[in-house]
This record gives structure tokens, sequence and C-alpha cells, in this order.
């Protein structure tokens, strides 16, 4: 058995990838609460008063317009990331018209201090990211600040009906006895689907895999795709680590059994030694011997297509192993440092640099916002973006690209990593030269380097406000101008 190790050694290999999969999956996800109303308070914020009349209004716009909004306020999202949870919970609660698609679920992490807005798939047009993205900055976050939520929510509420208003949906129409809250569509998968879609995967990927890379890898490669398939489909990292398990062993006893008949019709090929039977017509030794020849050729052809395929795949598979692992890493470091940024830029010094941001904007035309994260969203660690990405992401998300004369200005943390990224506007970023910017990212980075996060802001927005100020001065004491996005940092 020469090929024995090397098959015993990937498939340890294998065993501790899913081991290490199996532990991360363990970690207990927060339960989705039953689905009562159209308000589901886990956190006893709102009040009797307070949660009827928000149930009422939601209840009116279901009513006048067929769509769906509910509201799910809870303590936390824990291990998950919110975006994760909120799908978790519209695939389970499947808001919306069954036929339609139109629901929509405003989730309120408390103690995260954290909202997403998820939208059905009926409802993008309607209610795009940008649009959502000032629902939550410039209604959901001031009054929540100020500890209104019922005024928040409801006011939330009535942007979303209006958005909702200008899509052309169906009429809204009686109920019949079978259709029932919960029981539309929404976008993604419902376990059934997800289900059938991985069983069939497996079933029609795995003889492939293992045609093109062997039992061993083949398997390995069934059980990864398994795995991410269903933590696609069901952003549950539980069912994601059972499914990979399910699709590895499921390929691999598959190959096994294939092996075992090739072997048992294998044994009864002694062909060539009939043929020798017939040695007294003189052409039978000959023709044993082409065969021989060609037939060793095609085993030296195939051992180095064997040879580079492992090699090439050993490639993929550690170039993967190391993606993950650093993925891991970077999540682990991010979730035990979350709430350093919480402690470094506590509500004070954000009140102070709300109104400091709003002083320098009197000086130019120009817009400047500040945005500090604890952690990267696990979609970020998983496929290895950067800082600079995610600022990017966010300079498109809190519309600072949006502004009249095209410089507006994103100041970002990533805390976890120590990352600092500017990000300016096409109008000042044709005026002002790289260097400049990076003078002001030095000097914020040896502020942050001693701990003063709100002196190194402060001074940050001073050094960009001058910039905007010497290319987009104001004109005149008597001009109006509207301030076009919110002062308030963002803390996340």
């Amino acid at each position: 058995m020469p090929h024995a190790k090397p098959f015993w050694r990937y498939l340890a290999t294998a065993a501790l990838l899913l081991g290490a999969v199996c532990a991360w999956a363990q970690a207990p996800v927060q339960p989705v609460p039953a689905l009562t109303g159209h308000v589901v308070d886990g956190t006893g914020t709102l009040s009797a008063e307070q949660r009827t009349a928000l149930e009422a209004q939601l209840t009116a716009l279901e009513s006048s317009q067929g769509s769906q909004v509910v509201v799910l306020m809870v303590p936390t999202t824990a291990p998950e990331d919110i975006a994760a949870y909120a799908n978790r919970v519209a695939n389970q609660w499947k808001i919306g018209r069954r036929d339609v698609g139109d629901g929509v679920l405003v989730l309120v992490a408390k103690d995260d201090r954290k909202m997403r807005i998820e939208v059905a798939k009926a409802l993008e047009g309607a209610i795009p990211d940008i649009a959502a993205a000032r629902i939550i900055d410039g209604t959901l976050q001031p009054r929540f600040r100020a500890g209104d939520f019922a005024g928040g929510l409801q006011a939330a509420a009535t942007q979303l009906g209006a958005l909702i208003a200008r899509e052309p949906l169906p009429e809204p129409s009686a109920p019949q006895p079978s259709q029932t809250r919960g029981q539309g569509m929404v976008s993604g998968f419902g376990w059934g689907e997800a289900a059938i879609v991985l069983v069939m995967g497996v079933l029609i990927g795995g003889p492939i895999a293992r045609s093109m890379f062997g039992n061993a890898f083949g398997s390995l490669a069934t059980g990864g795709a398994a795995g991410l398939g269903a933590f696609v489909l069901t952003s549950s990292v539980l069912l994601a680590g059972l499914a990979a398990i399910a699709g590895l062993l499921f390929t691999l006893m598959a190959g096994a059994g294939r092996r075992t008949t090739l072997r048992q019709g294998g044994s009864g090929i002694p062909w060539g030694g009939g043929l020798g039977g017939l040695g007294g017509l003189g052409g039978g030794g000959f023709g044993g011997g082409g065969l021989a020849r060609r037939f060793g050729r095609r085993l030296q052809l195939g051992r180095r297509r064997q040879l580079w395929r492992g090699r090439c795949l050993r490639r993929v598979v550690a170039m993967v192993l190391s993606r993950s692992l650093r993925a891991l890493r970077r999540l682990a470091v991010h979730r035990w440092q979350e709430g350093d940024v919480r402690k470094a830029l506590p509500d004070e010094a954000l009140a102070r640099l709300s109104a400091r941001v709003a002083a320098s904007e009197q000086l130019h035309t120009g817009q400047i916002r500040i945005c500090a994260e604890g952690a990267l969203p696990w979609s970020y660690l998983q496929r290895d973006a950067t800082a600079r990405e995610r600022a990017l992401m966010l300079f498109s998300k809190l519309r600072v690209w949006d502004t009249e004369h095209n410089n507006g200005v994103l100041i970002y943390l990533l805390v976890p990593e120590h990352a600092i990224e500017i990000v300016a506007d096409r109008g000042l970023a044709r005026s002002v030269p790289p260097g400049e910017w990076e003078a002001v990212v030095s000097q914020l980075a040896v502020h942050l380097r001693e701990g003063r996060y709100e002196e190194g802001l402060a001074q940050a927005v001073d050094a960009v406000s001058a910039r905007q100020a010497a290319h987009f001065p104001r004109l005149g004491a008597g001009i109006a101008y509207a301030n076009e996005l919110p002062d308030a940092p963002v803390v996340r």
C-alpha cells in the first residue's frame, strides 16, 4: 500500500480542519424569538402604550399597502454579526406576502448599539442601501442616542411607508384562511430549499470532485463546498459545520465503495494470458509487447498528471487554509477588542467631536464624517478585506460621495488593526496632493498610539477643514448653505 500514508495524512488534515469548524460551530447563537406581531421587543424598552401605538401604525401600513414591516429589538446578536442574525431571523419569520415578497425587518441590537434594515427582494428598488442608511443615520441613531426609541421607530416606520408607497406593488387583499403572517417569501432560501440544494450539490459535485482531485482531496473539497453553501444559504455557522462533515463523509464513503467495485472487476483482467494461448499464430508475443509499451507510457503520463495535480491541489489547499486561519485570527482579535472603541470614544467625546465638525463646516462648503469601528463584519474577514476596502464601502454607504460640490471627506478608524484611512471625494482629491493626506494620517496616528483618540480626531478634523476651506471657502455671510450630512461620528 504505497499510497496509504499520503491518503491518511490528507484524511487527518481534513479531520483536524473539521474539528476546528465544529469547535467554532459549537458557539451558541442567539435564538430567534417567536413572531407574535409587528413589534417584538425582547429588551423591554418600549412601554405598553408605545408598543401598541407602533403596532397600530405598522398594521395600518400593511392594511393600506400590503407590505409587512416588523420591528425586532434584542439585547445583542453576539456571537453573530447583526447582518447574519438579521438574515437568519428573516429566513425563519418569512415576512411579507407569499407571492410578492414585500417584507421589511427593522432590527435593533440595543446593547450592541447596532441597527439594521433587512429588505426583501420585491422592495430592494424602493428601499436601496442608501435609503436604508439615511433612515438609520438620520432618524434612528439621533433619537436612540436621546433615549427616544419609540419616536425613532415610529419616524422610521413613516419613512419606510413613504418609500414603499412609491413601489408599484399588488393591491392588498384580505388574507386567505391558509395564509398567515410569517408564511411569505423573503430573500434567501428556506430550510427545505437549502437542504435540497445541498444534497443535490453533494450528489452531483462529489463524483466530479473525486474524478478531478482524487478521493481524499475530492471529498475535502466537496465537504468545504457544502459547508460554504450552507453558510451562504442559512447564515448559520452550526449548520455550515454539519453540512461540511456530512458532505465529506458521504463523498469519502462513496469513493471507498467505488474503489472496491473497481478492484473486484479488475481481478478478472487476464486477457493477455488468453491471447498468449494462441502463440501458434506467431503474432501473440509481438502484440503483447506493443501493448505493454503503450500501457507503460500511459502509466507514466498518468502518474505525471497525478503528481502535477497533487502539487497544484496542495498549493490551493495550503492557500485556502492559510487564508481561513488568517480570517479566524483576525476575527478573534476583532471580537476581543470590539468594546475598546466605546471606551476610547464615550458619548461625551462623541458629542464634542460632533460640535467640532459642525463648527468646522461653517468655514467651507465641504462635509466631514468620522467613523470608528471596533470590528469588521465576518463577510469582510472571510475574503481578507483590508481597512481601505471597508472605508471605501462606508464612504458610499454614509453618502459622503453625495455632496453638492463633491468635497466630502471620511475619516475612518479600524481600532483592532490600528488602521487609519482618509477618503476624500474627487472634487477635493484633485486639489490636495496625497502627501498632505499622509501628513494628517501621521499626526493622527501619533495621538492614537498614546490613547488620545478624541484629541487626535479633533486635530484631524481641523486639518481636513483647513484644506476644505482653502479650496472650497464659503463665499459670503448672506448665503445659506445646507448641512448635507450628519455631524455626529459613527461608532460601530
